[in-house]
């Protein structure tokens, strides 16, 4: 119809727009000047784009939605007993088969198709990439529990128990260290934003995985959980008076 031919056309001149936008060299420019300066022109440069990006209110209702419909998934998983082993071997070989399968093929034709569009926008890519991370997140749900069916999948997985034990502090942790140390040039930061392709970046996200199986193996050695986990469950508890009051720091 002719709505769908001008809803095309609209979404390939935003992938011309947004294409030529980070190739052009006075974005370039601009970008390389706020990610070297003050963490105020990071923040306001990274604004901008996720401004830019984000198409306005439906955008956010999308991303909102998207995070509460995961949420609801992992409920479900939860209470299935899925995501505490609960379930048989063949169960969970069955389901990080058909889950790996589908997954994996939406992710690597996204990822194909955002290459060949100089990263710029894809419009398939909008409908494809929320059921392929969907389909991997399960299936790699499966994929370890089936692991830890195993003596060896046991051991392997063992260093990384800490983590889990500690995932709000991971999260929030590794964040600070890649906005604050690794990249920036402002205050402790290593500069190191710009120098380094995607390729490159790999064994600098090994690196920052290996340390914080590192940390959260030795915090755990003396504290029950992890710091950001204490303020959590305090904020938690807070006005309920049967929450208990030992403390998880000790």
């Amino acid at each position: 119809s002719g709505e769908e031919r001008l809803s095309l056309e609209e979404w390939k001149a935003l992938n011309t727009d947004e294409a030529a936008q980070i190739t052009d060299p006075a974005f370039l420019g601009a970008e390389r000047k706020a990610r070297e300066g003050s963490y105020a022109a990071n923040l306001g440069f990274s604004w901008m784009i996720y401004s830019g990006f984000s198409l306005g209110w439906p955008y956010y209702f999308s991303e909102l939605a998207e995070a509460f419909l995961t949420m609801l998934v992992g409920m479900a998983l939860f209470k299935a007993g899925v995501t505490q082993g609960r379930r048989s071997l063949r169960y969970y070989a069955i389901l990080a088969f058909a889950c790996l399968g589908a997954g994996v093929p939406l992710n690597w034709h996204e990822t194909a198709g955002t290459l060949a569009a100089d990263f710029g926008r894809v419009p398939i890519n909008e409908v494809t990439s929320q059921a392929g991370r969907l389909l991997l997140s399960v299936g790699y749900v499966a994929l370890v529990n089936l692991l830890l069916k195993a003596r060896l999948g046991q051991l392997l997985l063992a260093p990384v128990r800490a983590c889990g034990r500690m995932a709000l502090s991971c999260y929030i942790g590794q964040t600070l260290i890649g906005m604050w140390f690794l990249f920036p040039s402002f205050g402790i930061g290593l500069g190191l934003w710009g120098r380094y392709g995607i390729a490159a970046q790999v064994p600098i996200a090994l690196g920052m995985i290996g340390f914080e199986i590192m940390v959260c193996n030795l915090w755990l050695r003396r504290y029950r959980t992890g710091p950001l986990e204490v303020v959590w469950r305090r904020l938690a508890d807070a006005g309920d008076e049967r929450a208990t009051s030992a403390p998880a720091l000790s």
